[in-house]
């Protein structure tokens, strides 16, 4: 694993990519839930 803790802005843009990858994960079950009620 690796030694070195990471830096405060490390941190930083990892909680962001975790927070846009949970939005867009909600994005594509809204537009699939969608289709599924329009079909």
């Amino acid at each position: 694993m690796f030694k070195k803790a990471l830096t405060p802005a490390q941190k930083k843009r990892n909680r962001k990519i975790i927070w846009y990858s949970f939005l867009l994960i909600i994005l594509l079950i809204q537009s699939y839930l969608d289709r599924k009620n329009n079909a």
